[in-house]
């Protein structure tokens, strides 16, 4: 809730929820029993690295909260406090929100500052001399970068955002290679010439700023199995294939054709995951291939349940870009749910349909509504429809866990 509730919005019980939680100290969250001397050390540091959120006023034993919290004594300018330390002392300077939360006595306060993942680093502090990151270790929380890692940040956004792109990329052309080999067997066993036309619906996750391998292969293999999530629908997991996937250079990758339907998961070992299945009729003697719209939610929202689950096994990497796209190679009928009236089911207007956004990793269940209610509007808009808030609300009413 911290992480992605409006700054203006975060109250003393939202704090005190926080921290009933127990969670311990990490590379993005940090516990103040008041205001430290080096306060402009801690937010340089997680601006360097993934970002993150500090709590003034919430003592910790054993690096978690204690609890019930104790605050620090409210007065006026706590948040300009935060600001100083910023300006006078970071470069360039860091804009985090800040938020000054009080008890119902208006006696005690509790500050709570978050601080997005920058990508105008490196951030400096000691008169621009000095460039600290997070380390997530709780004896030493900070350390000195190094010339590379200086160097590695300075071109942070343009590295980053070449390797995000070449991970991406390099999965979609495993998948066209592995792809036709398996289709070629399907149509030889099924004694047909063609493979049914329709579309394609493809979601990825990659960390915005991926630099660092999060684990090994072989690890990646047993990660897959451990984030295959529940499907209520097929009464099975996703995503499919279920089996365990083979390696390769920097990660592991499955394809399965069932029936008609084709589906590829690449996951690699920088946190980039890559889905991609068919979108095609029922039946191959289907006149026009269509699809379920509660199809679409349910596929977005348990691509997000198991991403979530990913970042939660390998660390998590910071800031996530989640995409989506429906792609399609002929006419696509949609039907929605709700009842019938009569009317034809209504024909794709654009035959290429995305949406993207970027989240916290670790609020991606939180936000997978939301995200879910972006993309469905942009389904709706391509078929002239629009969406009503109760056509995802419904499913959610089903499915409130995200993981059941």
């Amino acid at each position: 809730m911290l992480y992605t509730k409006p700054i203006t919005d975060i109250t003393w019980d939202d704090v005190e929820a926080f921290c009933a939680e127990g969670i311990a100290e990490n590379a993005y969250l940090d516990y103040k029993e008041d205001f430290p001397s080096n306060l402009q050390k801690t937010i340089a540091a997680m601006a360097n690295t993934f970002g993150g959120l500090i709590l003034i006023g919430v003592e910790e034993d054993d690096s978690k909260p204690v609890t019930p919290i104790a605050g620090i004594a409210y007065a006026k300018g706590l948040a300009e406090r935060v600001t100083n330390k910023i300006l006078g002392n970071i470069i360039p300077p860091v804009f985090p929100e800040t938020a000054v939360c009080t008890d119902e006595s208006e006696a005690k306060a509790v500050v709570v500052i978050r601080i997005p993942e920058s990508d105008h680093t490196p951030h400096a502090i000691a008169q621009n001399t000095k460039v600290y990151l997070r380390t997530g270790n709780v004896t030493e929380p900070h350390d000195l970068a190094t010339i590379d890692r200086v160097e590695w940040l300075r071109d942070r956004r343009e590295r980053a955002v070449e390797l995000r792109r070449q991970l991406l990329g390099d999965a979609d052309e495993r998948f066209e290679k592995f792809y036709g080999l398996k289709i070629n067997e399907w149509l030889a066993k099924q004694h047909v010439n063609d493979y049914p036309g329709g579309g394609w619906l493809t979601l990825t996750a990659c960390p915005m700023f991926p630099r660092e391998m999060l684990t090994e292969p072989p690890a990646l293999q047993q990660t897959y199995q451990e984030i295959r999530v529940p499907d209520a629908h097929t009464r099975g997991h996703f995503p499919l294939p279920a089996y365990i996937p083979p390696t390769y250079g920097h990660g592991c990758h499955n394809v399965e054709v069932l029936s008609k339907n084709v589906y590829y998961v690449d996951v690699n070992v920088f946190g980039a995951c890559f889905y991609r299945q068919s979108m095609h009729p029922t039946h191959i003697d289907e006149p026009v291939p269509m699809i379920m719209f509660v199809t679409l939610i349910r596929m977005i929202d348990r691509f997000i349940a198991s991403a979530a689950r990913l970042y939660e096994k390998l660390g998590s990497p910071g800031n996530v870009q989640l995409a989506f796209h429906l792609a399609c190679e002929d006419w696509l009928l949609m039907r929605y749910p709700g009842p019938h009236t009569g009317q034809p089911e209504p024909y794709l207007l654009d035959p290429d349909v995305r949406y993207r956004e970027t989240l916290l990793a670790g609020a991606l269940r939180e936000r997978s509504r939301d995200f879910v209610k972006a993309a469905g509007k942009r389904v709706g808009w391509a078929y002239n429809w629009k969406v009503p808030d109760g056509a995802v609300d419904s499913y959610f009413e089903e499915h409130p866990t995200g993981d059941d």
